[in-house]
């Protein structure tokens, strides 16, 4: 019976984190590990953690001593597990008793080394908001290759088995000290397996929470979409140039489809605001192409002004920084601004 380690970053969760781990504790499947990275948590909050620690020699305790973000957590992880397979699962996130048993026996009888669950999105006290359940398919990634990747619905590393031979084989890692490090490895590791299989079946639950670093909106996290594809873009080096290149951009396109619902969606932000970053988030997707944006400090005030401030500010700030920033950058930045004040003027 083939082994299976479950990673578990955690960052002062510890009002979630004890439904998370009981569902852990209680699967059918016997050969579990469960490696917990508390990633620099409050005292009080780590304290959730020592009962689960002392309560079984399968369970690993590991710690940061400041916070790293998630991707360090998971590389951490990676660094500790021991299983044949790899399972992620957020802190405040639970998964079904027989979660791990369906998706290891899908594994065993597809050949599959990748197995994509579906998922529940629940609220913060567990009442369903939205089910998603995928058709069954196993794939040759030999024949199919890129395409496959793109048909992935859910990008996170969560709600899908890994084959650990898989994520080595890749030679690629969580990417440290940025959002959406998910995006960055999730292609890299499903282009290095051999057979992708999907399961109609759904058994993880994924927590909306409007504070998490999934549903928070803002300047860093679009301009971090653009470093998360530019790494997946270096990282699958292997592949045929245009290959890649058309891969990443169509997988950017999706990115850009996909954060624009969570804007339209976010009542919190108002029509004007809105409005604004949408245009943003349209003109980078018009401009982007693997390698050719980066983004200093004054790039980040400057985008922040073009959602924030009033048109002229827009303006006499983009002229003020644009003078230190190389061309393409520069024909970016002052289009995304346009692009915002156009969008504005029609008001």
């Amino acid at each position: 019976m083939k082994s299976v380690s479950v990673i578990v970053p955690f960052f002062n969760d510890a009002a979630f984190v004890g439904q998370c781990l009981d569902s852990l504790l209680c699967q059918t499947y016997p050969r579990i590990q469960i490696v917990i990275v508390d990633d620099g948590s409050r005292p009080e909050q780590a304290l959730a953690l020592r009962p689960y620690e002392r309560l079984s020699k399968h369970v690993k305790v590991r710690c940061h001593e400041g916070n790293r973000g998630p991707g360090a957590a998971r590389n951490t992880g990676l660094d500790e597990a021991d299983g044949d397979f790899l399972l992620f699962v957020d802190s405040d996130d639970y998964v079904d008793q027989n979660y791990v048993e369906v998706l290891v026996t899908a594994a065993e009888r597809s050949g599959g080394d990748v197995v994509e669950s579906g998922v529940r999105r629940v609220s913060k006290d567990g009442i369903l908001v939205e089910e998603y359940l995928p058709s069954p398919s196993t794939t040759d990634m030999g024949n199919s290759g890129a395409d496959e990747v793109l048909k992935v619905r859910e990008w996170g590393v969560t709600q899908k088995l890994w084959a650990r031979e898989t994520i080595a084989a890749s030679g690629v890692r969580f990417n440290e000290g940025m959002f959406w490090e998910d995006i960055a490895v999730v292609p890299c590791w499903m282009m290095s397996a051999r057979t992708i299989h999907r399961v109609a079946y759904c058994g993880y639950n994924y927590r909306t929470n409007a504070a998490s670093i999934t549903n928070t909106i803002g300047v860093k996290k679009i301009v971090d979409a653009v470093g998360a594809f530019d790494f997946a873009y270096r990282s699958m080096s292997v592949t045929p140039e245009s290959v890649r290149r058309d891969f990443v951009h169509k997988a950017f396109t999706n990115f850009v489809r996909y954060y624009s619902g969570k804007v339209r969606q976010d009542a919190s932000i108002g029509k004007a605001k809105k409005e604004r970053i949408l245009s943003m988030l349209n003109a980078l997707n018009r401009h982007y192409a693997p390698g050719n944006l980066a983004f200093t400090p004054a790039h980040l005030a400057a985008l922040d002004d073009a959602i924030e401030g009033s048109r002229m500010v827009h303006h006499r700030r983009s002229q003020r920084d644009s003078s230190a920033l190389e061309p393409q950058l520069q024909t970016y930045l002052l289009g995304a601004i346009h692009d915002c004040d156009h969008v504005l003027a029609e008001r």
